[in-house]
């Protein structure tokens, strides 16, 4: 399913992205993979009023069996909260797919609320060289657009901290979207493990 549409969205994804990126206090370029599925992200932090803001575009793409492919484009306020290795962020995420459901195509089109909180072990005094990320989105009825009628994501994320601007990548991403007619039998859902490489720059 790899097609020019997809090029071009991830394109115009990344110069609206792009501005706030260049404007970045840090940056980092994440590329994780299984036996199905890429996935290419990239974030940026801007400092905002003593805290920060995240911002970042991705896409990805999958041929199995019911294939299909997704790019995003989210921001979301961070902070500290109780300690130096505890970050809480709240946003939204905006998402733009297709999702092949028995050989029928469905449009993902919806704005997401979006949630994502990270612990850092090397700002602990264990100062181990691990980190983890938790995030989870979803869309309640009147943001969701097209064939769309409920999307959710859960993410989990081990990044293991090799050197000091690159880990390795190991997590757990969860979706389920749901489309017209009867949403409870039209559906989309994925349990997938992944691993990867980020690069902080």
């Amino acid at each position: 399913m790899i097609n020019k549409k997809k090029i071009i969205i991830t394109v115009m994804l990344f110069t609206l992205v792009f501005p706030l990126i260049s404007h970045g206090e840090t940056f980092d370029f994440e590329m994780n993979a299984n036996s199905t599925d890429v996935e290419g992200k990239l974030n940026a932090q801007l400092p905002v009023y003593g805290t920060y803001l995240s911002t970042g575009v991705g896409i990805i793409t999958s041929e199995d069996d019911d294939s299909y492919w997704l790019s995003n484009l989210n921001a979301a306020l961070k902070d500290n909260i109780l300690s130096d290795s505890l970050t809480f962020g709240l946003g939204f995420k905006g998402l733009f797919g297709q999702a092949e459901v028995d050989n029928q195509e469905y449009k993902i089109r919806a704005l997401n609320f979006f949630g994502i909180g990270e612990y850092d072990f090397r700002r602990t005094n264990l100062k181990l060289p691990l980190s983890l990320s938790l995030s989870y989105s979803m869309s309640p009825t009147p943001l969701n657009f097209s064939d769309t009628k409920k999307y959710q994501e859960f993410i989990f994320t081990v990044y293991g901290h090799i050197v000091g601007n690159a880990a390795i990548i190991a997590g757990y991403r969860n979706i389920d979207a749901r489309f017209d007619a009867d949403p409870d039998d039209v559906k989309h859902s994925e349990d997938a493990y992944f691993f990867g490489i980020k690069l902080i720059f």
